[in-house]
């Protein structure tokens, strides 16, 4: 058991930039890759995502202090304080049901690959920390293991499925071909952003279709260019921010060249990420095309691959400031934010997928998004708080939460409070989303050898 719990807890210690890297070139190996493609693939894919934390980094150094300044300045009243999806994660897998869930997920993907369930291959190991989160938060209630188990299995099979679904959206939007999100916050984020614009659609038209490049008029117009450029944006926003919060002339400079910075390098790491992808790609149609009866598969990936969007990144500083303020005005909120608040760019990303880049339709769903985020912080802080210190991570009297539980954790959860009787219902739940979504994917069009 020991030996066990040691593996699987080095693996998860890891994070993704080596796991997805090993991940992808074990992949192209059993596609057909030969190995030195294979692990040039994985290794690419690795530089890229270091190339995306580096640059996210950015808004780390330089966008925390003024948050933080924010938080100062609205004065808000919240006991428990958002501590990041980081801290959560290790919480998460610092738990025996955290420690499993890697191999437990692992299981269920090929099983459902093998019945086709899904299309998508999850190789975002890291990532399965929300399932661990969902089993760990469900132990800490039930204190049995075969409901927290269950728990993390319907989210994990529930996400497959709505990765599986949106993965056309996601690869047209933001130019990623055979890729698809089956991520714990970003599945749920996508369908908030889906069905915030079926809502504005009722009284504005042609929100599913993504705009055509105005060449004339105002757009045409040398300074709107000039202002509307993503680099722009990040320095216009990232200085008025600074200067709100009373910094220095020199400093908010400062921050809002960071923030041009990241405007202008995160699309170009998230290209470096793409090109250690598309022979996997390739290899995939070619695969499945001959050997699975033209059967499409899916490599799931983390958020981040859809950093580079300009409306994600722009309407991600805005909705900083706006963060604060749902918080504070939301009734029955607890949680401060803080530590999930320089990580917003991955909430627009999500939401600008279904907005299809369109800025007003991106930030109203973000800001949904975003309050359905409190309110599940609040939801989850005692159990939270109750794992973190239970596994050390928190001192006695600490209250702790994030922002990086979703509606779908707060339904699952739910329904695992009611002991065995949620276990059966979790248990019907999901026979009936694999038989329901196999019924679908046994529909879809086959791939050629051509495409």
């Amino acid at each position: 058991m020991e030996i066990l719990l040691g593996i699987f807890g080095f693996i998860s210690d890891l994070g993704s930039t080596v796991m997805v890297p090993v991940m992808i070139t074990i992949v192209g190996l059993v596609l057909g890759l030969d190995f030195f493609k294979a692990l040039k693939s994985g290794m690419t894919v690795g530089i890229g995502l270091i190339g995306i934390n580096l640059v996210m980094n950015l808004v780390w150094t330089y966008m925390t202090p003024v948050a933080q300044a924010l938080v100062e300045v609205f004065n808000l009243p919240l006991s428990y304080v958002d501590m990041g999806w980081s801290y959560v994660a290790a919480v998460a897998f610092s738990t025996t049901v955290g420690t499993f869930v890697i191999p437990f997920c692992l299981l269920i993907n090929i099983v459902m690959l093998v019945i086709k369930a899904t299309k998508t291959v999850d190789i975002d190991i890291w990532n399965y920390w929300h399932c661990a989160f969902t089993g760990s938060v469900v132990y800490a209630t039930t204190k049995n293991y075969a409901i927290a188990f269950m728990a993390a299995g319907l989210h994990f099979v529930a996400t497959l499925i709505m990765g599986d679904r949106f993965a056309k959206m996601v690869q047209e939007e933001m130019d990623l071909p055979g890729i698809s999100l089956p991520h714990g916050s970003a599945a749920p984020s996508l369908v908030i952003g889906w069905l915030a614009n079926k809502f504005l659609d009722l009284f504005f038209k042609g929100g599913d279709k993504k705009e055509e490049k105005d060449t004339g008029g105002i757009a045409a117009n040398p300074f709107v260019r000039f202002i509307t450029d993503p680099m722009m944006i990040g320095l216009i926003l990232g200085t008025v921010l600074s200067l709100i919060v009373k910094n220095s002339i020199a400093v908010s400079l400062q921050t809002g060249m960071a923030m041009a910075a990241l405007m202008f390098l995160l699309p170009r790491m998230v290209k470096v990420l793409m090109e250690g992808l598309l022979p996997l790609s390739t290899a995939a149609k070619k695969t499945m095309a001959k050997k699975f009866s033209g059967q499409e598969f899916f490599i799931g990936m983390d958020s981040a691959v859809c950093l580079g969007h300009p409306t994600a990144l722009s309407t991600s500083l805005v909705l900083i400031p706006l963060t604060l303020v749902i918080a504070m005005i939301l009734p029955g909120n607890v949680v401060l934010p803080l530590g999930d608040l320089a990580s917003t760019a991955y909430y627009t990303a999500m939401t600008t997928i279904p907005s299809r880049g369109k800025f007003g339709r991106t930030l109203f769903g973000a800001c949904i998004v975003q309050a359905l985020a409190c309110y599940a912080g609040t939801y989850f802080a005692d159990a939270t708080t109750t794992v973190a210190v239970a596994q050390g991570l928190a001192e006695e009297g600490a209250k702790v939460s994030s922002l990086s539980a979703t509606w779908m954790d707060i339904i699952v959860h739910f329904i695992a409070s009611q002991g065995w009787l949620g276990f059966g219902i979790m248990a019907a739940l999901v026979v009936a989303l694999v038989l329901w979504h196999r019924g679908w994917v046994t529909k879809q069009p086959k791939v050629t050898d051509a495409e």
